[in-house]
């Protein structure tokens, strides 16, 4: 089947807690999904993690079938957590060819019928390359990227985008003065509008943008998505597109009013990582913009425009044993799935 773009009328946050503050094992990969498949891939870490997710995800959305909840008119969108893909090495990065072939693995796994009204954010991908963008010795300095993507499903040719994160966290694991966006490599690129534009993304046509965890946070350097829309004229000579969807993949980042950048009545969706309660009191969260202005605070709400709370799920599942990664023990890893929105 070939993609073709769909008018949504309602969009509903799927959510995979799982903790990802510390460095895991990849733990055993789980059984695999036909409908689902993961490449065989030279690394093994990868292919678990693959595994696992594809496990999660196709857990969900039985249980959404199963609620009769899978209406062809909402967009479902499954988000994991920031660092979901980091591994125990060296480095606790992968190279960046195993980066590539996991976004490569990650555009094909999706491409099957059942998930055609299903929007992925599978969290992000921690990796390194050569100081220097060429030659890679042992023990040499390394440029380090944490890549998100987001990935319509169903067809091949589905529209398919990433970022790399600007801004580094004491908790991303890169040695000092190692993060990309400190390398003169590397700076240029990321600070290209080419790059700044891509935290907006037109998929079904709907505008989408997204950050990672500190690119969010409220500071003058920061507010990556709110910068690129206030920087959108200059750059693009028209007005930006109204966000009708703010995405948050993070491991200790949570909305504020001064970085999100939805419409007013567009959504806020983000899942979060860090084993701390945020202020919401969990792991993933959805709010409604209820007033905007580019150049100051959003007005931020949890609850629908009918008065409902929509941080209360529809339902939470424990994932069963062969779905977790017994490495990770700090809270339970678990899918929530929250009501439908209107857009």
């Amino acid at each position: 089947m070939a993609y073709a773009a769909k008018n949504y009328t309602h969009v509903q946050l799927i959510a995979y807690e799982i903790p990802t503050l510390q460095v895991t094992q990849p733990g055993a990969a789980p059984e695999a999904v036909p409908r689902l498949p993961v490449p065989a891939l030279a690394d093994a870490d990868s292919v678990a993690r693959l595994r696992r997710m594809a496990g999660v995800v196709n857990y969900a959305a039985n249980r959404l079938r199963f609620a009769g909840g899978d209406a062809a008119t909402t967009l479902k969108i499954f988000m994991a957590p920031e660092f979901y893909f980091r591994p125990p090495n060296a480095q606790n990065a992968y190279s960046f060819n195993q980066m590539i072939n996991i976004l490569d693995a990650l555009r094909k796994m999706f491409v099957h019928a059942d998930f055609a009204d299903w929007l992925f954010v599978p969290g992000s991908i921690f990796s390194s390359q050569p100081a220097d963008a060429k030659v890679d010795q042992p023990g040499g300095r390394r440029a380090y990227f944490n890549t998100a993507c987001m990935v319509k499903g169903g067809a091949a040719d589905a529209p398919f985008n990433f970022v790399h994160k600007r801004q580094v966290s004491t908790i991303d694991g890169a040695p000092p003065n190692e993060a990309a966006l400190h390398n003169p490599h590397f700076y240029r690129l990321l600070m290209d509008w080419k790059e700044r534009k891509s935290n907006v993304w037109n998929c079904d046509n709907r505008t989408f943008g997204i950050e990672v965890c500190l690119d969010h946070l409220d500071n003058v350097d920061f507010r990556v998505l709110k910068t690129v829309l206030v920087d959108w004229q200059n750059n693009e000579h028209q007005a930006p597109p109204p966000v009708d969807v703010h995405l948050l993949t993070s491991c200790g980042m949570e909305f504020n009013d001064r970085s999100s950048a939805a419409r007013i009545n567009g959504y806020l969706l983000g899942v979060d990582g860090h084993p701390s309660n945020r202020s919401y009191g969990g792991h993933s969260q959805v709010n409604r913009v209820t007033a905007q202005n580019l150049a100051g605070n959003a007005t931020r709400s949890p609850n629908n425009a009918g008065g409902a709370n929509m941080n209360t799920p529809l339902w939470t599942e424990d994932m069963p044993q062969a779905l977790r990664n017994t490495n990770v023990a700090t809270y339970p890893e678990r899918v929530r799935c929250y009501p439908k929105q209107q857009l």
